[in-house]
């Protein structure tokens, strides 16, 4: 796993002032606006990302989940298995390439939730997308949001995920927990998001993806 310098984990402070809707029915009317598609690096900052990775970007999509939990919403993700060969250990949201038999970016993500979760797709309301996040590892993933209605019983395929969690909602989209980092690359260094919840770090285009759902939903 890449290291970044580390920075202090936030605090939940009670009654926290969140700018954006935390309603998933607020969020889903935000999300139906029509507002130009975009793509956005994971890293933050006007970055220009070398013609030959966007030259040969793989289709990836991935599923936000907003669980509708009655104490609040919360978003769930996963701790991806240690010894992957590629990005292991770090938090993400279940999702993957899009494969010939998917029919688009919702049927991937839904397909691979439920390979690498067992997330039922029965359990999912798709309510909008975010803006496709380009990737320093060359994939232009679709986030897809969607609502999950609680009931489910998860089966992780541990070969891939370790374990999977979630975090309030309220918390991830309040803007004081978007802390920043910085990671050296081949291409020079770049800076990046770093949201800490309990023993957990949410970094990279993860939680890049999580600050776009803030940035689509903080206006009515």
């Amino acid at each position: 796993m890449p290291h970044g310098h580390h920075c202090h984990a936030n605090t939940v402070r009670p009654n926290a002032s969140i700018a954006p809707a935390t309603a998933i029915d607020e969020i889903e009317t935000r999300l139906q606006r029509a507002l130009p598609a975009r793509s956005i690096p994971a890293v933050i900052g006007d970055v220009q990302l070398p013609d030959s990775l966007l030259e040969n970007l793989v289709p990836a999509a991935v599923l936000v989940g907003l669980v509708d939990r009655p104490a609040g919403p919360t978003i769930l993700l996963t701790r991806r298995a240690d010894d992957l060969p590629r990005h292991p250990s770090q938090v993400s949201f279940s999702g993957g390439v899009v494969e010939p038999d998917d029919a688009d970016a919702v049927a991937c993500a839904l397909r691979e939730t439920e390979e690498e979760i067992g997330l039922l797709r029965r359990h999912v309301e798709i309510i909008g997308h975010l803006d496709t996040c380009i990737t320093g590892t060359g994939y232009a993933v679709m986030p897809v949001v969607g609502r999950i209605t609680p009931g489910f019983t998860l089966t992780l395929a541990t070969r891939e995920v370790a374990d999977a969690f979630e975090v309030p909602l309220a918390y991830m989209l309040n803007p004081d927990n978007h802390t920043e980092a910085t990671r050296e690359t081949t291409y020079g260094t770049f800076r990046f998001y770093d949201i800490r919840w309990r023993e957990h770090r949410i970094w990279g285009a993860t939680a890049r993806m999580v600050v776009n759902l803030f940035e689509r939903t903080q206006h009515p």
